[in-house]
């Protein structure tokens, strides 16, 4: 499978505002789609999600904006109104300012019955003629049409009036939002500097990037998303930047009745030091679950004892009589590495500790040609910091291979990138970029939304904020989950770059899944990250 097909088979589409504008025109321009037919399908996509929280004869006060966002609300309220509903539409720029298409609808719905009025506040409450008081004051529902994903920058004064007046009539009304929240960036998920909080928001043929990143959903509520009749054809020619990991990354070949644990994949963890043995042992276990057929610790001698009772499960390889990695058990380790079968994949650093030494085994065994893929981790991105020795950090970056991968958290990824964790938490996405450019590797940028990325693909998002998974070794039982499925891969054929990327996103993909089983199970958190790599034969594939 070419990488281009990959994608598409792992997620669905996250244009930014600017490519779903591009979608736009390129169906109005290369396909001839009308634009007043494709508002038409918004609006009444926006009513079939709209109508069935709705009693009959229910006041539903539209705030339109001046955009398509506004004419999208025009047409909702011409079927709300045909439907027997009692609207009021509030425009904030007089009619014959908007486009051509907002105008047209706008017109079509006023002929309809469609009552129009100029959006005037005072006090904190709508002025209005008598007869729309009821509807104005009190009503049942809210449509948010202001401002759509086309809204960048900051607010300006009108704007933030305005939803801050939608916020307030959140206490008697249910605010429902089209295409994004007003105030929100379509691109990063955040209020500029306050957006609508809505109860529900319909978004128009795709999400958009922004709507995935959990912390939209505070002003998302729940997230509704309706295709619009644009042709599959422009998202082909005008691929997005982003995609949402989706239940389709579970998707893995039928396990066979008569298989053995030759076949599930083996997994060698070098990891381990004084004070941290548990790290490698939760990897193990994190492999284990994920399916790997045999799994190994490698370790510090003296460490073993501290390891093997863990879990009964695990073997290990104690390499010297130390406590501590040291240049002697460089050769040990690379012989190691070379003797494992096709079907393998390494975990390297969990609780190796960031001494010199223990760097020096990580670039051992990542230049060591005759090895398998590996997921670089904790400790082990020690070796990628350039606060150690620039040069030597960015030729391993550049030596890791397109079946490896890195699993950065943003303290980790901020020592790599020389920069600090609240950096890297504001810029997620570019922190993320920085790290692909310079390494072959699919990289890992975890928190709630993890990014997942390597060179020229697009960006998944998986959409997963999970505060079960918010404990210490819940990272090392990621990489030994997504270790599990590159050795599996393996176990039949070399990886290819595509099956490397499909086991990343698989591995985080059940590791988010596991976490959500946990939030259930432990809604005021509490669980063990051991925990976690128990539930994860429990997620539905």
């Amino acid at each position: 499978m070419n990488l281009s097909a990959l994608y598409h088979d792992l997620g669905l589409p996250l244009p930014t505002p600017g490519e779903m504008a591009s979608w736009d025109a390129a169906s109005i321009g290369e396909f001839a789609l009308p634009e007043i037919l494709l508002m038409e399908n918004a609006g009444r996509e926006a009513f079939h999600v709209l109508t069935p929280m709705l009693e009959a004869r229910r006041r539903i006060l539209v705030i339109m904006g001046a955009g398509n966002n506004g004419g999208d609300g025009a047409a909702l309220a011409r079927h709300l109104l045909d439907a027997g509903h009692q609207v009021l539409v509030c425009h904030v720029k007089p009619l014959d300012t908007l486009s051509e298409t907002s105008r047209a609808h706008a017109a079509m719905a006023a002929k309809a019955g469609v009552p129009f009025i100029n959006l005037d506040l005072a006090d904190n409450r709508l002025i209005t003629p008598p007869e729309y008081r009821a509807i104005a004051h009190t009503p049942h529902c809210l449509v948010d049409a202001l401002l759509g994903t086309g809204f960048h920058g900051a607010l300006r004064d009108k704007e933030l009036a305005i939803i801050r007046y939608i916020n307030r009539m959140r206490a008697v009304a249910t605010v429902f939002s089209l295409d994004i929240p007003s105030g929100l960036d379509g691109l990063t998920g955040l209020p500029r500097p306050e957006a609508v909080r809505a109860d529900h928001t319909v978004t128009f043929e795709a999400a958009k990037t922004g709507l995935a990143f959990p912390h939209a959903a505070a002003c998302t509520g729940t997230l509704h998303v309706r295709r619009i009749g644009i042709p599959a054809a422009v998202q082909t020619l005008h691929p997005p930047s982003f995609r949402l990991l989706a239940p389709q990354a579970c998707v893995w070949p039928a396990l066979a009745p008569d298989m053995h644990k030759g076949d599930a994949g083996r997994v060698l963890i070098f990891g381990g030091s004084q004070g941290l043995t548990g790290a490698p042992a939760l990897s193990a276990l994190g492999a284990l679950r994920a399916g790997a057929g045999l799994v190994t610790v490698a370790c510090p001698g003296a460490l073993e004892g501290q390891i093997r009772p863990a879990f009964p499960e695990i073997m290990t390889l104690p390499l010297g009589a130390g406590t501590a990695w040291s240049n002697a058990l460089a050769p040990a380790c690379a012989q190691s590495v070379r003797e494992l079968p096709q079907g393998a994949a390494i975990v390297l650093g969990p609780g190796m500790g960031r001494f010199p030494e223990a760097r020096d085994i990580v670039e051992t065994i990542i230049r060591e040609k005759k090895r398998p893929p590996l997921v670089l981790d904790a400790d082990g991105l020690s070796a990628l910091a350039p606060a150690h020795d620039p040069n030597r950090a960015a030729s391993l970056l550049a030596s890791l291979r397109e079946d490896d991968c890195i699993t950065p958290h943003p303290g980790e990824a901020a020592r790599i990138l020389k920069s600090t964790t609240e950096d890297v938490q504001a810029a997620r996405v570019e922190s993320l970029r920085i790290l692909t450019a310079v390494t072959r590797a699919v990289v890992v940028l975890k928190g709630a939304g993890t990014l997942i990325a390597r060179d020229k693909s697009p960006i998944f998002v998986a959409p997963f904020a999970a505060p079960s998974l918010a404990v210490g070794g819940s990272g090392d039982i990621l990489a030994g989950i997504i270790a599990a499925h590159l050795a599996q891969l393996r176990s039949k054929h070399p990886a290819t770059a595509a099956d490397a990327f499909r086991a990343v996103c698989l591995g985080v993909f059940l590791h988010g899944r596991a976490g959500k089983l946990l939030d259930e199970k432990y809604p005021h958190r509490g669980a063990l990250a051991r925990e976690i790599a128990d539930a994860v034969p429990r997620v539905e594939r």
